[in-house]
């Protein structure tokens, strides 16, 4: 998958309200209130403003530094996980190990997360599935009404996200 299809996954296809709801619903959750206090975010409004500022994805499709990439793969690990909510910060905050996620990245490439095989893999399984050979996903229905739970993981059926969220895991 080169750079340019994450970027085109996360400029086109992710920018939509349900995933930037689902972002700042995950910071404002009693799970990340530390967060949300650090950044002095009082209101979902507050938080989408700091959120839409951000690029979608760095240079060459790049999501490990400050965009909006990096907050979508770590909102998705903090809705059961905690340990990532530093990781949606809007400014420099450490997790519990130390690190620093979302602000300075490692400018990592899809081949340093992935195999070929791999990549070939998703590029496979998405033709097979008739998604979008650009972007690996489809638009469903997004319904602002549905709880926090519901917002961003039904308003876009991401194959490859999906995929690349449980191969990157170990690394982000």
């Amino acid at each position: 998958i080169p750079g340019d299809k994450f970027t085109t996954l996360f400029e086109d296809v992710m920018t939509g309200d349900g995933v930037r709801d689902n972002v700042c619903n995950v910071l404002m959750s009693d799970r990340c209130k530390e967060t949300a206090r650090l950044n002095d975010i009082k209101t979902k409004e507050e938080c989408e403003s700091k959120y839409d500022a951000l690029p979608a994805t760095q240079k060459d499709g790049h999501i490990d530094q400050n965009s909006k990439g990096c907050r979508i793969l770590h909102a998705a690990f903090a809705e059961s996980n905690q340990e990532h909510c530093p990781h949606l910060s809007f400014i420099p905050q450490e997790d519990s190990k130390g690190r620093t996620k979302c602000q300075e990245g490692a400018g990592l490439l899809n081949s340093d997360l992935f195999l070929d095989t791999d990549l070939q893999f998703y590029e496979k399984e998405a033709a097979d599935l008739n998604y979008s050979n650009v972007t690996f996903s489809r638009r469903c229905e997004y319904d602002p009404s549905r709880s926090t739970k519901d917002s961003g993981a039904q308003s876009l059926l991401l194959f490859g996200f999906v995929y690349s969220i449980i191969g990157a895991v170990a690394l982000f």
